[in-house]
């Protein structure tokens, strides 16, 4: 069992549903038995990602660094900038955009998606 990941270590990988964006997996159920899947994300200025909804996990994203915005189902327009936590619950429509500085997120979805 892997109990430390160092990110420094991983490889950036393209998103495969954010334009401009990637991610570095850090922790997920198949490769670590983990009861979270946790990813580092960035989105160049200019990205971001259409509606979408996770259907069995809350998204909680925590930003590192950058500035943008995210539309959330329910909630309207929210800001997305340093030291910003947001959770979005299971089945909840929501999408990133307006991306003004590359973006840096540590994202946790729970339980795991994969």
């Amino acid at each position: 069992m892997e109990y430390v990941v160092n990110e420094e270590e991983l490889p950036w990988q393209d998103h495969p549903r954010m334009k401009r964006g990637q991610y570095k997996g850090l922790y997920s159920k198949e490769k670590h038995g983990s009861l979270a899947t946790i990813q580092l994300i960035k989105v160049q200025k200019g990205g971001g990602n259409e509606l979408h909804v996770h259907e069995e996990s809350d998204d909680i994203l925590y930003i590192l660094s950058g500035r943008a915005k995210m539309e959330i189902e329910g909630a309207g327009t929210v800001q997305m900038k340093k030291g910003s936590c947001v959770r979005i619950p299971k089945n909840t429509k929501h999408r990133i955009y307006d991306v003004l500085e590359e973006l840096i997120v540590f994202d946790v979805f729970a339980p795991p998606t994969r």
